[in-house]
């Protein structure tokens, strides 16, 4: 029992700790004016809770913070509430004293400051740029704890005050301090910090950013629309040297990517290139390896492709890009290594048809590797490339489409019984084929 009330009295003590800054005078009136005042507010009468709030604030502010954290609510229920021009501006400045003397009692800076800056900017429209400032120092104290409402209220404030008068808001600034918030954002949402708020803020601010700081170059009407595509091309050249942030990056590429007239020209895996190097994705590694597929460019396709597969997780995506990675190799002639892959792919998804259908064709294909390109050397690659076809079948019936005229052209291309026989080998019976291959299959003939 006794050691019960001593832990009651520990945790009592910790729950109800007076500011070091601002002691108490007076214990008993301080507990006095604070069960008066908090009875009253609870119940939502703020005028009868206004007195004996001001006397603990007054007198012994260190008692409990929660004195501070009521107090903006009674003065803001009290600037929303009079039409006294000059009672209202009073009530706000005793509100931004109220901020001022919390940091003073309890600390917390950043935080109590990000709630001085938001009101001052929601009561006094006319000091937006001292409310930017407050905002602004919160921000630069609290980093990564900022508050998600003083992120997207300081960004709001940015834009009011974009090029105004003596305020030093430039485009330049609001897209240096936009990196700097998204970056803050993000980390929230990755850490899963009150994620969607922040998802929303971040979008809020791309939004912002996009409508009234960056240039309308793309907007229907716009020159861009009647400029010859080498033009097109020249301006976004101009464009990226004029401002290289990826923000301005991805607006351009997400534009050049829609117009036909350069959606497949070179600049466009310029831009992609630039914003893969400073930030690797597994799509935009896809779409460099796929450009440089198409140009027939194979050895330069492979690094993108190898990239793209390390940054996918999901199992069935690693695996079709594998086979991307493979038909790469086939079409440099390494038919080792594109077999190589094919086989990773299956052990990633061994469901899928894709991969078998793929070695078979690697198997077809190599009779001038296996043998001169004709007679039973080169015969015998057909049978371990029937092995994967009929597979893929097994898998997906649709695969019949394109295996069943493919295998029964080849089928006049197998050797003889005689021929077999001859080899002092039998139909039906196993056989390793030999060269590159060394797979085990079954002896087939086409008689």
């Amino acid at each position: 029992m006794y050691l019960s009330a001593l832990l009651l009295g520990f945790v009592l003590s910790i729950s109800f700790a007076n500011a070091q800054n601002c002691p108490v005078t007076n214990e008993a009136e301080a507990a006095k004016n604070y069960s008066l005042y908090k009875e009253y507010f609870k119940q939502g009468a703020f005028e009868r809770a206004l007195p004996f709030w001001r006397e603990s604030y007054l007198k012994n502010p260190g008692y409990r913070k929660s004195i501070f954290v009521d107090g903006p609510d009674i003065y803001a229920d009290l600037i929303s509430n009079t039409e006294n021009t000059e009672l209202r501006e009073r009530y706000i400045d005793t509100l931004m004293a109220i901020y001022d003397k919390r940091i003073q009692c309890w600390g917390d800076k950043g935080y109590v400051l990000t709630l001085k800056g938001s009101d001052l900017a929601k009561f006094r429209p006319q000091q937006y740029l001292e409310a930017k400032n407050i905002l602004q120092e919160a921000i630069n104290i609290d980093q990564i704890k900022s508050k998600y409402y003083g992120i997207s209220t300081y960004f709001n404030l940015l834009i009011n005050l974009k090029d105004s008068p003596n305020s030093g808001v430039t485009n330049e600034l609001i897209k240096s301090e936009y990196k700097k918030l998204v970056a803050i954002c993000d980390a929230n949402i990755q850490a899963g910090n009150n994620a969607e708020a922040y998802s929303t803020t971040k979008a809020s601010m791309t939004y912002n950013l996009e409508e009234y700081v960056l240039p309308k170059r793309f907007a229907q009407g716009a020159p861009w629309y009647s400029w010859t595509p080498q033009a097109k091309i020249d301006s976004v050249k101009s464009w990226v040297a004029l401002d290289s942030s990826n923000l301005n990056i991805e607006d351009i590429l997400s534009n050049v990517s829609r117009d036909t007239s350069i959606r497949n020209s070179d600049i466009r895996y310029q831009l992609d290139k630039i914003l893969f190097e400073r930030n690797p994705s597994a799509i935009r590694a896809n779409n460099l390896g796929a450009h440089y597929y198409e140009l027939k460019q194979f050895e330069d396709a492979i690094p993108y492709f190898e990239k793209a597969i390390a940054l996918t997780e999901d199992p069935k995506g690693k695996a079709n890009l594998l086979l991307a990675l493979g038909d790469t190799y086939r079409n440099l002639d390494k038919f080792p290594e594109a077999r190589d892959v094919a086989r990773k792919a299956i052990g990633l998804d061994s469901m899928s048809a894709k991969p078998y259908y793929f070695i078979g064709v690697l198997y077809l294909s190599s009779g001038k590797k296996c043998g001169p390109g004709t007679g039973f050397d080169s015969q015998r690659v057909i049978w371990p490339a029937f092995d994967y076809f009929y597979k893929a079948k097994q898998l997906d019936s649709s695969y019949a489409e394109v295996v069943d005229p493919l295998m029964n052209d080849y089928k006049k291309y197998l050797p003889t019984k005689a021929e077999i026989a001859a080899k002092g080998l039998k139909v039906g019976a196993t056989y390793i084929v030999p060269c590159w291959i060394q797979e085990e299959t079954t002896i087939l003939s086409k008689d």
